[in-house]
């Protein structure tokens, strides 16, 4: 069970309605503490979910500035959730330089996002009902978040985390890894829409994040600087877009 993400615990259920107590074994969501070492020197402790870590660390790396290019990335070895990443030479002191203002656009040189991304209505829907269907952690659990990568209605890949951001580094460093273009593709996903998600988007290039949840202030002045367009609350037959409308055919 731990391969797939979940554990087993005793809990006691009770009902309201009835009065009763009920003991027995439920699923929980695997949580662990996982260290990255940078060139052999500890560089953050994180909690995650211990499933496609090599994919997550990529992500990391790749959506907070630290790499750029799949070459920077010699090696990653995994060994018991912690994960040794060995960076090039020329960037074996970088990560010591970048302050913690890393979401500063210009710091990162980055620019607003272009591209002809168009998407009907139907396509958004159908979007996050394939987000659901593939939420099996948070099926099991209720205690991760989805995150889900498409091309019009192709999924590409999805993973699931206790963390929002972890969930989204997932996707993003597995394409990052297999060195797959995101500037026509959606992120898909089921947490808010944070400045720092969307910030992620901003660095791997992706146009639109679509959300069941909603944004925040600052992922809304981000993205509507960034050029993305946000679509948050997908359900229940509707939606609401926040930045950038013209890409969604009405």
């Amino acid at each position: 069970m731990e391969k797939e993400g979940l554990s087993r615990v005793k809990v006691t259920k009770y009902f309201f309605s009835s009065g009763k107590e009920v003991v027995e074994s439920d699923s929980v969501a695997l949580e662990a503490l996982v260290s990255l070492y940078l060139n052999e020197k500890l560089f953050r402790v994180f909690s995650a979910t211990p499933l496609m870590l090599r994919e997550l660390v990529a992500g990391q790396l790749y959506t907070t500035g630290y790499i750029n290019r799949k070459e920077e990335i010699q090696k990653i070895k995994i060994e018991n959730n912690k994960i040794y990443v060995s960076l090039s030479e020329a960037l074996s002191n970088k990560f010591f330089s970048i302050e913690k203002s890393k979401f500063m656009m210009e710091q990162l040189g980055l620019k607003p996002v272009k591209g002809n991304l168009k998407l009907k209505v139907e396509t958004v829907a159908r979007s996050v009902d394939y987000l659901n269907e593939v939420c099996f952690l948070f099926k099991r659990t209720g205690g991760v978040h989805c995150a889900l990568v498409m091309e019009d209605e192709e999924p590409i890949v999805h993973a699931e985390d206790v963390s929002r951001h972890n969930a989204c580094d997932k996707v993003i460093g597995y394409c990052f890894l297999n060195r797959i273009n995101l500037k026509n593709k959606m992120l898909v996903f089921s947490g808010r829409m944070s400045l720092e998600i969307v910030f992620k988007a901003c660095v791997a290039k992706i146009p639109v994040i679509i959300s069941v949840s909603g944004p925040l202030s600052g992922g809304i002045e981000l993205a509507r600087k960034m050029g993305i367009t946000l679509i948050g609350f997908v359900r229940e037959g509707k939606m609401n877009v926040y930045t950038h409308e013209n890409r969604v055919i009405f």
